[in-house]
């Protein structure tokens, strides 16, 4: 990362706006912090300045911001991260939850994840590059799987985890697709 680089953490501006806690926040805060975000990243692309936020991807607006700023001259990339299994995500929350880490419930957990999943091929179209790592491992090493550059598949692991394969079934980015128009890797 450059020292030029702005960035936005909701989770953290959370906590500082909920007296440095992550958890029992109030009702609100979570909606105000989305609206930050959202203003934080307008005026990144309003003044040119690199920006990086973290997402779940759960709606598209990361995914209409990374056109607005394409639309301005911004290169868009996105580093995307899951696991094959949502009780991983589940899981994984609990515990950091458990250290403090902000609270969320296991069934907003797994939406988040079904909706993510279902919003990402719309964001491998959209930014100019996109890596899909795996981190399923308990040890949570990333592996890359799959990586895109203008909405073509440029690397592929050879056995790609099967929430890579769920996403791209069916779309531009489906193996059987790369090998009907010749693109296999």
């Amino acid at each position: 990362m450059t020292k030029d680089l702005a960035t936005f953490n909701v989770d953290d501006r959370c906590a500082e706006l909920n007296g440095g806690s992550y958890q029992q926040l109030p009702p609100g805060v979570l909606r105000q912090v989305q609206r930050e975000c959202a203003l934080f990243v307008h005026n990144c692309i309003r003044a040119g300045r690199s920006y990086m936020v973290e997402t779940t991807l759960r709606t598209r607006i990361a995914i209409e911001q990374a056109a607005e700023a394409a639309k301005v001259g911004f290169r868009t990339e996105m580093v995307y991260v899951a696991t094959d299994d949502p009780e991983i995500h589940v899981r994984r929350a609990m515990e950091r939850q458990a250290s403090g880490g902000r609270e969320i419930s296991a069934r907003d957990i797994r939406d988040t994840y079904k909706r993510s999943l279902e919003n990402l091929p719309g964001a491998m179209r959209q930014f100019e590059r996109v890596d899909l790592y795996d981190n399923t491992p308990d040890d949570r090493s990333r592996t890359l799987q799959l990586s895109t550059e203008d909405g073509q598949v440029v690397t592929r692991a050879e056995d790609t985890q099967p929430w890579v394969d769920r996403v791209c079934a069916g779309t531009e980015f489906d193996r059987q697709t790369e090998r009907d128009h010749g693109r296999s890797r």
